[in-house]
């Protein structure tokens, strides 16, 4: 049976290459010993031994180059940005900058980990953080596990939901609900969290964001998914029609438990 593994993903329309900004999310990973980066480079193969939070704000953070494309003048890109972890738990993120600020293209900005479950280390604070920081439009935690992974490869919107993408101009809709989530200030005006903390889901205000978890515990995807399940399918129901795409819960094959 295949390791749970667990999905952080946060998406911001704002510019974040503020060093402000960098500090609160490496300071984020480093809270925690268990999610503290080993190496840190721009492309694979990720090499680079991380040294600091200073020097992953000073030396690493929101760097850009100059891109070259034959028969266009030549324009200002932020450079990516890779991380890995070696030791238990394992885990690899990724920051993806956007655009460029005037840039007409307009790119969203993206942080994520993917990381190896780890009942002892505390995700929840990340994704609080990273949201917070970013001003994100959502964000997600969940563990994915074989309830929900086995078979779903090759569909769209469980493939997004695992790889923590959101919705975009051709795919409208969240593709679900993860263990916990973070809905921006524009997503909230459109969902009664009132009504959604009256029904006993965890709720947290941060700023004009809020935060929402399905149960009090993350281990519960991982113990006892079926609770988890229905209280995720509860959850949906208080949400506007169609804002998530996937609408049915797993069929809960107990070999797997």
């Amino acid at each position: 049976m295949a390791k749970p593994t667990v999905e952080i993903s946060c998406e911001s329309r704002q510019d974040i290459s503020s060093p402000e900004i960098g500090r609160q999310v490496i300071e984020a990973l480093c809270a925690d010993p268990r999610t503290t980066p080993e190496y840190l480079d721009w492309a694979e193969p990720i090499k680079e031994p991380f040294k600091s939070v200073e020097d992953f704000v000073a030396n690493w953070w929101g760097k850009t180059s100059i891109m070259k494309v034959s028969g266009e003048p030549e324009r200002e890109v932020y450079e990516g940005l890779l991380w890995k972890r070696r030791r238990t738990p394992a885990h690899w993120g990724q920051v993806e900058f956007g655009s460029m600020p005037g840039h007409h293209i307009k790119m969203p900005a993206r942080i994520s980990l993917t990381s190896k479950w780890n009942e002892k280390a505390n995700f929840l604070p990340i994704l609080r953080s990273w949201a917070s920081a970013t001003q994100s439009r959502f964000g997600l935690l969940h563990v994915f596990t074989e309830v929900e992974t086995r078979g779903k490869s090759y569909d769209r919107d469980h493939a997004h939901f695992e790889m923590g993408f959101f919705d975009g101009p051709n795919h409208p809709g969240i593709p679900n609900i993860g263990w916990a989530m973070y809905y921006g200030e524009e997503a909230a005006q459109s969902i009664d969290f009132e009504v959604i903390e009256q029904a006993g889901f965890p709720t947290e205000r941060i700023g004009k964001a809020y935060l929402v978890r399905v149960t009090e515990s993350i281990d519960d995807v991982v113990n006892d998914f079926p609770t988890f399940s229905r209280r995720r399918a509860e959850l949906k129901a208080l949400f506007p029609k169609d804002f998530f795409r996937i609408k049915a819960e797993p069929l809960i094959d107990m070999k797997l438990r």
